[in-house]
């Protein structure tokens, strides 16, 4: 579920009414903003030049015959802008009406079937026989029907028709609401194209004064902003108004269910797959029709019972699912310690790599540089045997930490898998302790296969995170920190010099590389950059005098 759809759902657990005021009230607050925009983005000129001593522009005049003057005039003036700030603010009021009303299908005509106790108990008189009263007899008073006995009534496993009629109407009523959304979604596109190229063409005072065009940008961007902010404001509060009331059944769910097709979903209270579902889209909940007939959750299979009835059971939220994983984790703590060690320093020597990888590189062009001078006396060279000897170091350290960051990866995995799966154990045990020790109600009201799940597939998927979700987030939060901190350290220095003054030198790692020297500082130590082609001359002459004499110039 997305946070729009979140918010949808938010909004329909709230009364209708306070649903309409807050909408509306939130909607004309974005148009009053909007419009203060529009009438300062008209004003923003004379208000930038009043600030000078002798202003150049004149206030704009707000009367028909000056409005109807300025609205051709297009390159200089924003009438067009408020003409179209008006006509979009009535089409979306109007289109939010029309979305309202036909997004709300007429359920006047529908016959509802009489209500029949569906929570009654499942038990032949069992409420008159706890109470003490008289068992009922047939109508006819008859002793041989008063002798027979009398079948309970099931609750039925489908969906009642009044329902499937109500469900069809208002997927109607939604296909077309969805029509007159695109409608709003057409008129905001609309004005906010408009209102770039508008923002792109227009000259008005800008020539003269930046401070107006950035004014006036700022103002144009403020009602491209408005515009999307006051269609997504209508479409949530048609949405809000347009919602389905739902049933609420206090016995089975705190919210309001709504019949919906939940293709793949599984019942919340017998874990069976159904394909339409009473659901509430706020709490991920859904009833099959079978359970939402019984209107008991008592009565309904997958629940945790005991010989007092349903067992409640809590939700647990992420602070107290981490403090539970560090108990779990807290007998197994030295190989988990060991476990973070190999973690660290495995991150630690991924950080260090790419700095020998271009130690490498610049090994590699060094002793080229140095052994292709003269070929002939390559070999006898001191140079190119220094050379030689530099490339074959860092190669072989580049292969140590190689292994070492092979190796730790592989201890890490394992001490994080044996501490898994050792957690895993002990729960897989305790909770068989615990199973066989319920009351046999507890077994009626659950299915084999759910605790072959909890035993096997959901005890996994609780200790999954320890063993890969825990390990792969501590080591990309060290590469993140550590780059970052590298990247900094790395690039300090550079900045350093610039700072005083200096003439940039070349990297140790790379001595291949020459940078350009800068100006003498000028007006107390601001530098000024040679010209473009000068400096494109200068490179070009430090590559030519870099270049090996075997190799073609550039």
């Amino acid at each position: 579920m997305g946070w729009t759809e979140r918010v949808d759902s938010m909004l329909q657990a709230r009364g209708r009414r306070a649903i309409k005021c807050t909408g509306l009230t939130a909607f004309f607050v974005a148009v009053a903003i909007d419009a203060a925009a529009v009438v300062l983005l008209r004003e923003a000129p004379a208000l930038v030049e009043e600030l000078k001593d002798e202003p150049l522009v004149d206030p704009p005049l707000w009367t028909p015959a000056a409005l109807l003057a300025g609205l051709p005039d297009l390159s200089h003036d924003t009438v067009d802008v408020l003409v179209l700030f008006v006509v979009r603010v009535l089409v979306l009021l109007f289109l939010g009406w029309l979305a309202v009303k036909v997004g709300t299908p007429d359920l006047s005509k529908l016959t509802v079937a009489p209500a029949s106790d569906a929570a009654a108990p499942l038990l032949i008189n069992a409420a008159d026989a706890a109470a003490g009263g008289a068992i009922c007899l047939p109508c006819d008073g008859s002793a041989a029907a008063a002798a027979a006995p009398t079948s309970p009534v099931r609750p039925s496993t489908e969906i009642k028709s009044e329902h499937l009629k109500s469900s069809a109407l208002k997927k109607a009523a939604e296909w077309k609401k969805n029509l007159v959304i695109a409608a709003i979604f057409s008129v905001s596109t609309v004005g906010q194209v408009y209102v770039g190229v508008k923002c792109i063409s227009f000259q008005g005072h800008w020539a003269e004064n930046g401070a107006i065009e950035t004014a006036q940008g700022i103002l144009f961007g403020l009602v491209v902003v408005f515009i999307n902010i006051e269609s997504w404001l209508m479409k949530r509060l048609i949405n809000a108004l347009t919602a389905e009331e739902g049933f609420f059944v206090p016995e089975l769910h705190p919210h309001t269910l709504t019949l919906q097709d939940t293709l793949l979903h599984q019942c919340d209270l017998c874990r069976q797959r159904t394909k339409q579902a009473y659901r509430c889209a706020l709490c991920d909940f859904d009833v099959c029709p079978a359970c939402f007939n019984k209107k008991d959750k008592s009565a309904g299979e997958g629940q945790l019972r005991g010989d007092k009835g349903v067992r409640n059971v809590e939700t647990i939220g992420a602070g107290a699912y981490f403090a539970r994983g560090l108990k779990l984790v807290a007998p197994h703590l030295p190989l988990f310690g060991v476990a973070l060690l190999c973690l660290c320093a495995n991150s630690l020597i991924n950080l260090f790599m790419p700095n020998f990888q271009g130690r490498i590189i610049d090994a590699v062009i060094a002793g080229h540089t140095a052994c292709a001078t003269n070929a002939t006396a390559a070999h006898g060279s001191a140079e190119c045997d220094g050379k030689t000897a530099a490339f074959l170091d860092v190669v072989t350290w580049y292969l140590i930490l190689s292994v070492t960051t092979g190796a730790l990866g592989g201890l890490r995995s394992l001490c994080f898998n044996l501490v898994g799966r050792r957690i895993m154990v002990w729960v897989r045990s305790r909770l068989y302790r615990a199973i066989i020790v319920q009351d046999i109600a507890f077994f009626d009201g659950i299915r084999t296969g759910d605790l072959t799940q909890r035993l096997s597939g959901d005890t996994r998927a609780m200790v999954s995170p320890i063993q890969y979700v825990l390990s792969t987030l501590l080591s990309n939060i060290i590469l993140l920190v550590g780059g970052v901190v590298m990247c900094f350290v790395t690039s300090w220095h550079d900045g350093t010099r610039l700072r005083h003054g200096g003439q940039r030198t070349a990297d140790a790692s790379s001595p291949h590389l020459h940078h350009l020297p800068l100006q003498a500082p000028l007006d107390g130590g601001v530098h000024h950059r040679p010209p473009r082609d000068a400096r494109h001359r200068d490179l070009r002459a430090v590559v030519l005098e870099d270049q090996p004499r075997d190799l073609p110039a550039l």
